[in-house]
């Protein structure tokens, strides 16, 4: 431990002669004394509190003396003031100590007095001894200074609490003082209580949720006598991302119509995945609230089997599968021209599909193949495309969809079906992989294909920081009646939230990073 003097005296100083055993008595009578103690005991203290013993010199001489100067290692000189006590013989001058420890450590010092007078200046030592007891907490943060973190992102570091003292240390507060950004992970619920040199490890998150540098402190709070909050100060900052905005002007919703051709496939091997896969594509349609007719065609004559030609939005979602699935007979019709099918499909239905009225004449017709064998019809997927923009005076109402065998080189039950997958590419409609386990999230995809851009959804320019997304509707932002997909990169406004025609669309956001593990 460091030592601690204090010296006082009055009058030239002179070296102190070799260390005098206690109570002894100088020759001739000269000059004596006599301690009332052989040490100073400070006894058991309590960490953090000051204990306080003395010692008394008597003059047994037959001469004055005085007590010429004090020194004491570790401990703190309360009286004599500092000044010459002169002492006559048979007084005694009362020297009192105090020590309060600064740790737990024991303590092992010296008491030195300096006395002088006929015999020269002489120097009693005595032994200085006392034992701590009581909890001590001590905080060390593995990395006080963070790494600078982008928006959205984190780091950590680890918080250790020790119990360095001799007794159990009971810990009632371990928190941030607030700072923004910053979040603790406790190991247990509050309070704890520690052993000698035991240890709590809590985990430090910083999640910036603003640009530049924040500082905060950990406090702990404890029943550490010398300190009873703790604290250790850490450091980090955030940093921006880019802020996008895509804006669009709302345009006025188009009724649907949609032929999907298929091979009985759909209704044998993927029976599992059809089914299910159409509940979801009617529940999609209707709550978009837009009017639709869809049809599903087997044949290559382009005729829809069934009872009824087309379903709509009047119909319940258990009506429209079970319509839907008797579209396409079980078996008995391996179709695989299916891009000629939808040709021909347009011109045997295009009664209801496209001539009825103006808002069916203008309405988005999506165009879907779905099989597992490869297009056998004759010619590439442009000049069907062209084929099937003939019907439409804007290029913009034709979408082609698929759901086949992956591009180029298929995957395993289905092979390639690239001229679909190129007749989407030209016209941008989905292409989709058949040999998926689980059609939800494909027909999912095609029902947001069919209502397009600008119907129920709108596709962002960039991936977002889904937490960053604003949405602003005629300057007023909205927090309410949208929702983010982030396998589409779209938002979707819920049926009775859907802006109305005109309505001017901001959506901001910052882009997305990739965090680092």
């Amino acid at each position: 431990m460091p030592m601690s003097t204090l010296w006082w005296a009055l009058g030239a100083c002179a070296t102190p002669t070799d260390t005098a055993e206690p109570e002894v008595v100088v020759d001739e009578g000269t000059m004596a004394w006599e301690l009332d103690v052989e040490e100073v005991e400070f006894g058991e203290v309590a960490y953090g509190t000051t204990s306080v013993a003395s010692v008394t010199v008597t003059n047994t001489g037959d001469t004055d003396w005085t007590v010429f100067g004090l020194q004491s290692g570790d401990t703190t000189v309360s009286a004599p003031l500092p000044a010459v006590r002169q002492v006559a013989p048979g007084a005694a001058s009362v020297i009192e100590l105090s020590w309060t420890p600064e740790g737990i450590e024991a303590l092992d010092a010296e008491l030195q007095i300096l006395l002088s007078g006929v015999g020269g200046l002489q120097t009693v030592t005595l032994d200085e001894s006392g034992v701590v007891w009581g909890p001590a907490a001590e905080l060390v943060v593995a990395a006080e200074v963070l790494d600078d973190v982008d928006l959205g992102c984190s780091t950590s570091t680890l918080a250790t609490l020790r119990n360095t003292g001799n007794a159990d240390l009971t810990v009632t507060g371990f928190a941030f003082d607030g700072s923004a950004g910053f979040t603790l992970t406790l190991p247990a619920p509050l309070p704890w209580t520690l052993e000698p040199g035991h240890t709590q490890t809590a985990g430090i998150t910083f999640a910036p949720t603003v640009d530049g540098t924040v500082i905060a402190a950990l406090d702990v709070t404890s029943d550490d006598p010398a300190s009873p909050v703790t604290s250790v100060t850490v450091t980090a900052a955030g940093t921006p991302r880019a802020t996008i905005t895509d804006e669009w002007v709302v345009p006025a919703s188009e009724n649907i119509t949609a032929l999907i051709a298929v091979n009985e496939v759909v209704n044998t091997q993927f029976h599992d995945q059809w089914e299910p896969g159409l509940e979801v594509l009617f529940e999609e349609l209707l709550a978009s609230g837009i009017p639709f007719r869809v049809a599903v065609v087997c044949p290559t004559s382009g005729v829809v089997e069934g009872d009824t030609p087309w379903i709509d939005e009047t119909w319940d979602v258990d009506d429209a599968v079970e319509a839907a699935m008797a579209m396409v007979p079980c078996s008995g019709i391996d179709n695989d021209y299916l891009l000629q099918t939808l040709e021909t499909a347009i011109g045997v239905n295009q009664e209801w599909l496209l001539d009825e009225s103006i808002d069916w004449e203008e309405s988005k017709l999506n165009l879907v193949g779905i099989n597992s064998d490869q297009e056998q019809s004759t010619g590439n997927a442009t000049l069907f495309v062209n084929k099937y923009l003939a019907y439409k005076a804007d290029s913009a109402d034709i979408a082609v969809h698929g759901m086949g065998g992956d591009s180029p080189s298929g995957c395993p039950g289905a092979e390639p079906f690239t001229p679909f997958s190129d007749a989407a590419a030209l016209t941008d409609g989905v292409f989709l992989s058949i040999c998926d386990a689980d059609w939800t999230s494909n027909m999912h995809s095609l029902a947001q294909a069919f209502m397009g851009e600008g119907q129920v959804s709108f596709l962002l320019s960039d991936t977002p920081a889904e937490w960053s997304i604003e949405v602003w509707l005629d300057g007023t932002r909205t927090t309410s009646g949208w929702s983010f997909d982030d396998a589409s990169n779209r938002i979707t406004f819920d049926d009775d939230a859907y802006p109305e025609e005109g309505a001017e669309l901001r959506i901001e956001y910052l882009a997305d990073v990739e965090c680092p593990a």
